[in-house]
């Protein structure tokens, strides 16, 4: 692969942030490469020889090779991914490993030309109405974070009526809901305030033998719990059908 100018530069910049020091590349080349870096490159500092590597990659053929083990041996750069995402350079642990089937095969009878087929595509709003912030603000008032005592939040929850929550089956093995429901809280209205802290919400909690109607997790992965009858409030709303 032979890389432009600006490729290059990208490349460059992304090895130099993600190894600062020439000993760093060093055990780059030897442990993933098994190539001695002052063997195949010179420079009097970290530009130079970073310059002269991806010269020496790009004309031996190694330039897949070098990115690969760049991003093996750090994971968290996000330059080297935005090169490779960018570049199509796409290192052997990214690809996948088996073929993923996507369904039978089918003979295409629709549209051909590129104009027609991108009318398929819904285009995103430039602009969002601010009644759908609005609307959205309404519904998360019956989610709730559902808390442990001596546990801490578990999950989330929300409101089907007035005293009925609905939230996952695996919920209850993770919350010990058999061992003591009274330890369970139900928190709405919690989020970050525009100082930045938490608010501070209502909090609720469930019915004597609250469990109204489940399926394990195995199968659909719901349980219907009972709640305080008095949970709905200006805190706490329905959402709308």
């Amino acid at each position: 692969m032979e890389l432009r100018g600006e490729q290059f530069k990208q490349l460059r910049e992304a090895l130099q942030r993600a190894f600062p020091d020439k000993f760093k590349l060093k055990l780059l080349l030897r442990e993933e490469l098994n190539v001695r870096l002052d063997e195949v490159v010179g420079g009097n500092n970290l530009t130079e020889t970073v310059t002269d590597l991806v010269d020496w990659a790009e004309a031996e053929g190694h330039l897949v090779e070098l990115v690969s083990a760049a991003i093996h041996r750090n994971p968290g750069n996000s330059r080297l991914r935005q090169f490779v995402e960018s570049f199509g350079i796409i290192p052997a642990e990214a690809k996948p490993t088996r073929v993923i089937p996507f369904g039978p095969e089918f003979e295409w009878w629709g549209p051909t030309e590129q104009l027609e087929l991108q009318g398929f595509w819904r285009p995103k709003p430039e602009l969002w109405d601010v009644a759908f912030l609005k609307r959205g603000v309404d519904r998360a008032a019956s989610v709730c974070r559902i808390e442990v005592e001596g546990q801490g939040a578990i999950a989330t929850g929300f409101l089907l009526s007035q005293d009925l929550l609905l939230t996952n089956y695996h919920v209850l093995e993770d919350g010990r809901l058999a061992d003591d429901s009274s330890r369970w809280h139900l928190c709405f209205g919690r989020m970050t305030s525009a100082t930045g802290t938490e608010t501070t919400g209502s909090t609720f909690r469930l019915a004597d033998n609250p469990i109204v109607r489940s399926s394990p997790t195995h199968r659909s992965d719901y349980v219907l719990l009972g709640a305080d009858s008095g949970m709905l409030d200006a805190n706490a709303t329905r959402p709308e059908d």
